[in-house]
């Protein structure tokens, strides 16, 4: 079980990952209504060196932007379930999770025995 002070603490650190996340996800990529990120296509000029740099550009920010929409995605879901009260459940044993682990990863959806 969680104390108030811990959870707390917990609930602030996703609070400020969730901003990090939205301000990095926002300075490259455009979010829809869906609240879904798509990376924006950078322009560097008409040659062809630059064509092929923004292509490259383009496949590292699609690739950046799963991953930090992922993170967000389970930020917000550690959220929800701070306000729902369910967080720190495991989602597959329905056991506690270690404050440690919460702490180490505030975002956590498993114990230690189900992440393996």
């Amino acid at each position: 079980m969680i104390d108030e002070k811990t959870l707390a603490e917990l609930k602030q650190a996703l609070e400020t990952e969730k901003e990090k996340l939205e301000k990095e996800l926002s300075s490259f990529a455009d979010k829809d209504e869906d609240d879904e990120y798509t990376a924006r296509y950078v322009d560097y000029g008409d040659s062809e060196e630059d064509n092929a740099e923004e292509y490259r550009q383009h496949e590292v920010n699609l690739s950046l932007s799963k991953r930090l929409e992922s993170s967000l995605v389970d930020t917000k879901e550690a959220l929800a379930k701070i306000n729902a009260g369910t967080y720190g459940v495991c989602e597959v044993c329905n056991t506690s999770i270690n404050p440690e682990r919460l702490k180490a990863y505030p975002a956590a959806r498993t114990c230690i025995d189900c992440s393996n």
